[in-house]
Order: C-alpha cells, then structure tokens, then sequence
C-alpha cells in the first residue's frame, strides 16, 4: 500500500517485514565477522583491506572483534600479538595465513649491523640484546648455529652416550666432569687442561650427576688446571643424599658441559654473545655479511592470556612460543611451531621455573610461555600440527580438558629437565580443590624426549602428604618413542609420580598405543607410574624395546613399573614384545590387542637442515 508517497504494509504484513530485517541484522552480527589483512607491503596507517592491508598482525589484533578474522600474507612477521578482545562460541576471532601462504610470525630479529672479522674466521656485530644467559638462540640462512661450548664432541668414557638416533645437535654433549658432595671443585682433567687461571671464570656449567633424574647448571666462579669451581646451583637434586653410596658403583654419573663463555668459540658452526656483542664463527667459515642472521629476541608470537575462542590456523611460529593462561575455547590448527623455547640454566629442573623456583603463580615463566607453549583455562584444542625443538616442553598442559590430536610434537625437553613433549601440571596460583587435568591426547606422534614423553607433575614437594588429583585422561591411539634421552629412574613415554589420576569411578586410560623404545641408562621402563600413582587402567598397547635401546641400559626395568595394592594402576590386554628389532611397519594384525587399529597422526613433518 503506497500512502504519502511511502510503501506501508498492513497490519501482519509489516510486522513479518519488520521481524525479517532483524533476523537478517542479528544473523551478520553473530556470524559475519569484518576481514583484515596483512602483508609486509602494507601500512597501519592503511585501512586493512585487501587492497591497503596493515603491516603489522598486532595492528589488526588491536581492533578486532568477535567474529573478525586476520588474512595474514606471506612474510615473516618479528613481534608478539596481544588480542585485544576475545571472541564468543559463535564467533571466534581467527588469525590464519591467507590461502596456505607461508606465513612465519617470529622472536628473532635480523642482527642487520656491520660484521668485522675478530680473528681467524670469527666474526663480530653490534647485538644490543639479550635474553639472559643460556637463553639466546642464533639463526644463520633459517639454519640454527649452536652456542659455543666445550667439549664440542662426547669425550666422556662414563659408558653413557647420547643414543644413535639422529639427534639434532641441541642436545647435549658429555666431559669428563666429575662431582663431589662435599666440595664446590668439579674436577676434569681431560678437557679441562688449560693452564691459564680462570680460564673459564663466568661460564655456565650444565652437569649429570647423582641418580640422574635431571640436568642441573651452576655458574663457574674460578677455574684452574684440570678444575672449575661452581656457585648458584639448581635447587633440586643436585646431590642426593645417596650419591655417596653410589659414586663408586656408578662413576658414570659424572658429566656434562660447559657454555656460555668466548673460550668456548673454539670451531665453525658456534656463536657467542657478550657485551652486546655477537661473535659467530659460521658453519662454512664464510663473512655472514649480507646473509641473513638472526637472533631470538622475545619468547612469545602470541600472548592469548584471559582470552577466549581466539584461532590459530595456517601459521608458522619461529623461534617463539603461545600462552594461553587462563585462555577458553582457543584453538591451534594446522600450525608448525618450531624453537619453541630454548635454555640452559635453570633455577629448578622439575616444573619449568627457570628463573626463581619461588615464582609459582600466574607470572612464572611456564605460565609466560617461555619454557613451552602454554595451554591453560580449559576447554582449549591443539590439533593437525607440528611442535618440535624445545629446550622445555612442547606443551604444558596447565588448565583443564586441553585437547591434543593428530600432531606431532618431537625433540622436546633437550635441557634434560622434567619438561618433555607434553607436561601435565596445574595452575599454582589456582585453589587446591580446582579441577585439573581432564585432557583427551589421541592420535599423536611423540618421540626424542630428554624425560618422559608423557610427564604428569605432581605437588609432592610442597603438599608431602597429599596426592595430586586430576580428573581422568584419555591417552589414547598414539606412536611414544624414543624417550628418557638424558634421564633415568623414568618412563619414555609415560611418567607419574604422587598423583591420582581420577575420581570416583572413573579413572585415566592409557590405550591402543604403539611405545617402544627408552634410552635411559638404569631404572626404566616404558610406562612408569612412579610411587603413590594412582587410578590408571594400562590397557591394549604394543610395547617393545629395540636391541639398539637394550644395549645402552645397564640395569632396565620392564615394560612397565608394577604396583599391587587397590587403586594402584591396572594392567590388561597388552602386547609385550620382547624380541622385536621390527618398527611400527614390522607389526602385523596379531601383534595388535583384539586386532589391527589405527596409531599415530595423518600429518607430516618437514625435514629440517642442520649445520654440520
């Protein structure tokens, strides 16, 4: 009906017209986000279209809102992004790389300052930063230099050598450095056989000692002929009340490195850093001058703490890592995350506080991101990726029902701490009757892990007589090997000690895996839950120990760690196969519990290049 020149609708007719308009209105906002782009052409000054896209990923995150998506162009992207908003179960707020475009978002800078020969074939620039020590990573063409350190080779003839199994040169190397209780003198007179006095004052010394649970490091405070003397060691474990007893029986719990120091820059393929200064001695003894060099400067690519439903696709971060503390609902899609964390000294070797074992809250530097990326909050997905080369974890999982499948996450925990390829653990700023754990980790690939690949934290060193409780796992359809590299007393692919791994009647199952293979000299089996575990049913897995594995033990323990008292772990329907030099293409259908089933991801990883 036309009146006054303008269109009405009679009664029903106008009322359907009018609900029609704000259906449509309410469908854009819940559901079409706006799209921003970015690519290194572009400006923040720019509108981010496609057309006049920002330059900055941080720009676009600054603006976004629920719903909105980032369409990242190929480039490399040096910062950290900061959401500003999160998004809604309706409407997530998604960063991704523009249609498979090779984006990497990266904490390394370019080291862009005139290089000068310092003597022979090394090379100095300005560097006017630092992480702190045993914390900086060199980069040179994409390809990782590793800091100078001394011995350069094994020189050990303690019995125990790093395992054949293509290790990348981050792990570390063993001297001949021997330890005594009751003396702050580390004594070496094999490779420590430089007259000059403190030769190697202000190292950094990184050592395995005692029962050989871990790693530790201490600052080297004099040195002489054959000797370092040592000061601000790890807080834990550093010699066992026992080590005595053992000394004799098992000298070979002497040895390690030390780094940190110019002395060390001995061979191409090194680097050091003092006083804003980088030396590098490049692999191929070429000028690095108009190459590409780069050193890691921030830790994080993304920073989600107290975000939610906020997407990661597509994306590949270089020398960095994630946090999601207190994060809901976030996702890690189809990302390869590799140099996630990277550190050599450490103030404790068993939860990630690297700096101040004291520092146990929402600040620590898990929490921050630094020793791993960070999954805490709950309900949050990691799927269909990559994490590899991490001197911590590859994921800490700290908050409740994370989601981990069909990724592959390798060569995790090369310090040698308690971190490894995924590290269970809870929010230490969190009340003691919160729920934790929770998580579904399926169809993974795990392997080269300096601990278990599989570790659950418990808090028995600050609740003696508690038992850390977690809600049940589902651990499940995924290949564990290769594990327990630079530890014993562990498991390779499963590791738990004082904790409870359920409640009521539901209990965490360990099932349908393929695990073989630990590395660990003495005490070890495959799956490990250690003293007071309980509440695990261990059931329907293939597990084998390679002759190449067996013959680096001196004293293994089976597949498994037994217990027998009620709410102990179960064990039923498992295959152990205990002369079996075959690998996973080896299995046929009856070496498999109740019959063939699927194992492991459907991804695959890239090759990486390693100087020689």
């Amino acid at each position: 009906m036309k009146v006054d020149g303008m269109v009405r609708f009679p009664g029903k007719q106008l009322l359907y017209a009018a609900a029609l308009v704000l259906l449509t209105i309410g469908m854009i906002e819940e559901s079409v986000g706006a799209s921003y782009f970015v690519a290194p052409r572009g400006s923040d000054a720019n509108t981010g279209t496609q057309l006049t896209p920002f330059k900055t990923i941080q720009k676009a995150a600054s603006i976004m809102v629920a719903g909105d998506t980032c369409y990242i162009r190929a480039g490399t992207y040096r910062e950290t992004v900061v959401p500003a908003n999160s998004g809604n179960a309706d409407a997530p707020i998604t960063f991704q790389a523009f249609q498979n475009e090779k984006v990497v978002v990266s904490g390394a800078d370019l080291v862009s300052n005139p290089w000068k020969r310092y003597k022979g074939n090394i090379y100095k620039a300005a560097m006017p930063w630092t992480l702190g020590p045993g914390k900086d990573m060199v980069f040179l063409d994409g390809v990782a230099v590793i800091q100078a350190r001394h011995p350069n080779d094994h020189t050990s003839d303690s019995g125990r050598k790093p395992p054949p199994i293509g290790l990348p040169p981050l792990w570390m190397t063993y001297g001949n450095f021997h330890v005594r209780p009751d003396s702050p003198k580390i004594s070496n007179p094999t490779d420590l056989n430089q007259d000059k006095a403190n030769y190697w004052k202000g190292a950094l010394y990184v050592g395995w000692h005692g029962w050989g649970w871990s790693l530790q490091s201490a600052e080297v405070e004099s040195s002489g002929r054959g000797y370092i003397s040592v000061k601000n060691k790890t807080r834990k474990w550093w010699f066992p009340d026992t080590v005595k007893k053992l000394e004799k029986k098992f000298r070979w719990f002497q040895q390690g490195y030390l780094t940190h120091h110019l002395n060390a820059l001995d061979k191409p393929g090194e680097w050091h850093w003092e006083n804003n200064k980088l030396y590098l001695w490049p692999p191929d003894n070429r000028d690095p001058s108009g190459r590409v060099v780069e050193a890691k400067k921030r830790h994080l690519a993304f920073d989600l703490r107290n975000k939610d439903y906020i997407q990661l696709k597509d994306l590949r971060i270089f020398a960095s890592s994630v946090t999601m503390y207190n994060s809901k609902h976030c996702l890690i899609d189809r990302c390869r995350i590799s140099f996630v964390s990277h550190y050599t000294r450490f103030d404790d070797a068993r939860d990630g506080y690297i700096d101040n074992y004291k520092i146990q809250n929402s600040d620590g530097a898990p929490q921050r991101g630094e020793v791993g990326v960070y999954v805490g909050g709950s309900n949050n997905v990691i799927r269909n990726s990559v994490i590899k080369y991490s001197a911590g974890a590859g994921l800490i999982l700290g908050g409740y029902r994370t989601t981990v499948t069909n990724s592959i996450i390798h060569d995790c925990g090369y310090a040698g701490t308690y971190m490894g390829c995924i590290f269970i653990t809870y929010n230490p700023a969190a009340k003691w009757e919160e729920p934790r754990g929770g998580h579904t980790i399926t169809h993974n690939e795990l392997y080269r892990s300096g601990r278990a690949l599989i570790d659950v934290s418990s808090d028995e060193l600050n609740h003696r007589n508690e038992q850390t409780v977690y809600e049940a796992m589902d651990i499940g359809y995924n290949r564990l090997h290769d594990g327990a590299i630079t530890a014993n007393d562990a498991g390779s692919a499963f590791n738990s000690f004082t904790t409870t791994l359920g409640s009521g009647k539901s209990r965490t199952q360990i099932h349908h895996n393929l695990i073989w293979d630990s590395w660990g000299y003495f005490w070890n089996t495959l799956v490990y839950p250690d003293n007071r575990s309980y509440g695990i049913d261990i059931h329907h897995n293939v597990l084998w120990q390679s002759s190449r594995a067996a013959r680096n033990q001196a004293h293994s323990g089976n597949y498994f760690y037994h217990h027998n008292k009620p709410g102990d772990p179960k064990y039923t329907d498992n295959v152990q196969k205990s002369d079996y030099d075959g690998g996973v293409t080896g299995l046929k259908a009856s070496d498999y519990p109740g019959g063939y089933f699927e194992t492991g991801p459907t991804i695959q990883d890239e090759k990486d290049s390693w100087y020689p």
